[in-house]
């Protein structure tokens, strides 16, 4: 059955937001076409039709699609209120669940534009690895990601991670972000929100915002800070990029944590060594990953919190010029670190990637940075994500792969100028008994293994790496 589409989408405005009545419905259809215009009055649509549908039935274009989603997604008091009457009445889970369904529904989760990325695993030495191509979001390089870093500041919203998003409209050349919600926190008795990333790499991304903006930074309150989120919210992880150019993320102008529900690779993988911590309560691993990681464990978070400030200070000082590994140029300083925290009952478990973005005449991109023999397949920041092992590549390589599979097996291709000496390295390597797209995918796991690789600060992940051993001492 069929129904007016603008009376339809008022009722669902009524059910969903709490804020209006059945008596509001005049008034709901009359805001609905004041964003649409009164051509729409006699629109229908099937009475199943979610305000999702019905917006974009009603709608001309995707700004006011926002702006009839707006209506619909409660006002943030009453997001908020609703967020926490479910945390005290259910739990965590329960809250972030009903936040998570408001942010699909309301659209700012871009539910379509995710399934249309390409998703596959592949095994490696150190264990399953998790790629994906993503159609979501366009590729950047290293310099684009720095020089944004270092742009003037925009005066409203200052980015796209500031509180000021919540409700904008948007404009030229920027997104709308009419029916954005954030969940307010407290964390290290500083304010702080919570948001789902609109183009979520894995199960329930969160991002976690300081109100502040300010460029992002490693330091002892960043420990307490994914401690104190992880009390809350213990189903979730959180981690940090590393901030700096070259290792960090791909928005360093305002600070943020990562997190959600995923299991990653990095956890998966097992301790190649063990040493003491002079600690009885803190366990120490170096893990069997590309990736040069530390691993701790404890139930005492702040002695966690204590050694782990410990391990950032003598990174942050430490030098190998053999290995090509400087703490610092001038006032340049060139290391950090990624941290993650994980909740398992009462046993913490933090994670501590040790990074390096220093460049060379031979590496100018980066001495630990996707080296040029890869940068075909990934020439952005190896950031968060993809050092615990998932792998965003860039949509790109949906059409380039195809070429390539074409040319392996002697089809007419385009094999594009980047990916040609690999696509001749392939063609040799592949034999007919093979099926071709797996095969790529496999080489395409491969490209990714070598990249976490060439990453890791440490090639030597053993106690007799004499290298690593001096840097294990000198914590």
């Amino acid at each position: 059955m069929n129904v007016n589409a603008v009376e339809h989408l008022a009722s669902l405005i009524i059910v969903n937001n709490h804020q209006f009545e059945e008596i509001d419905q005049t008034y709901l259809a009359n805001k609905v076409l004041t964003i649409v215009q009164d051509e729409a009055r006699e629109l229908t649509v099937p009475v199943s039709f979610s305000a999702l549908q019905t917006a974009q039935k009603l709608a001309t274009n995707e700004v006011q699609v926002a702006q009839l989603l707006d209506l619909y997604t409660p006002v943030p008091s009453a997001v908020n209120r609703q967020f926490w009457s479910e945390y005290q009445a259910n739990g965590p889970s329960a809250a972030t669940d009903y936040f998570h369904h408001l942010s699909v529904a309301s659209d700012y989760l871009k539910v379509a534009d995710i399934a249309r990325n390409i998703q596959f695993t592949e095994p490696s030495v150190y264990g399953e690895l998790e790629l994906t191509i993503n159609l979501s979001k366009p590729e950047k390089t290293t310099a684009e990601i720095a020089a944004a870093k270092l742009a003037p500041k925009r005066d409203y919203p200052q980015c796209l991670l500031c509180f000021q998003n919540e409700g904008y409209l948007g404009g030229a050349g920027y997104p709308e972000r009419s029916a954005h919600r954030l969940i307010r926190l407290t964390l290290n008795n500083h304010p702080w929100a919570m948001q789902f990333s609109p183009y979520e790499y894995f199960n329930e991304h969160v991002i976690v915002i300081d109100k502040q903006h300010e460029p992002m930074r490693i330091n002892h309150d960043t420990f307490v800070n994914l401690f104190d989120f992880v009390d809350i919210f213990p189903h979730y992880f959180l981690g940090s990029n590393a901030g700096l150019p070259i290792i960090g993320g791909s928005m360093l102008a305002h600070e943020h944590y990562q997190g959600g529900k995923h299991v990653f690779p990095l956890e998966r993988a097992q301790a190649a060594f063990t040493f003491a911590t002079g600690e009885s309560e803190v366990r120490a691993a170096v893990l069997n990953w590309p990736v040069t990681t530390i691993r701790l464990e404890s139930t005492n978070r702040n002695k966690l919190v204590d050694y782990a400030d410990k391990i950032l200070q003598a990174w942050l000082q430490f030098d190998d010029q053999d290995l090509g590994i400087g703490a610092r140029d001038a006032a340049v300083w060139h290391h950090s670190i990624n941290p993650i925290v994980r909740k398992n009952g009462q046993k913490y478990t933090l994670y501590i990637l040790l990074r390096d973005n220093n460049t060379s005449a031979v590496y100018p991109d980066g001495i630990f940075h996707v080296h040029p023999e890869y940068q075909h397949i990934k020439q952005e920041n190896i950031g968060l994500i993809e050092a615990m092992g998932l792998a965003i590549l860039p949509g790109r390589l949906r059409t380039e792969l195809t070429e390539v599979t074409n040319y392996i097996t002697g089809k007419k291709s385009a094999v594009k100028n980047i990916h040609q000496a690999w696509a001749e390295e392939l063609k040799q390597a592949y034999t007919a008994e093979q099926d071709p797209d797996t095969f790529v995918q496999q080489q395409i796991g491969l490209v990714f293994t070598h990249i976490l690789e060439n990453t890791g600060v440490f090639k030597d992940i053993s106690p007799h790496n004499e290298h690593l051993a001096r840097f294990i001492n000198s914590i």
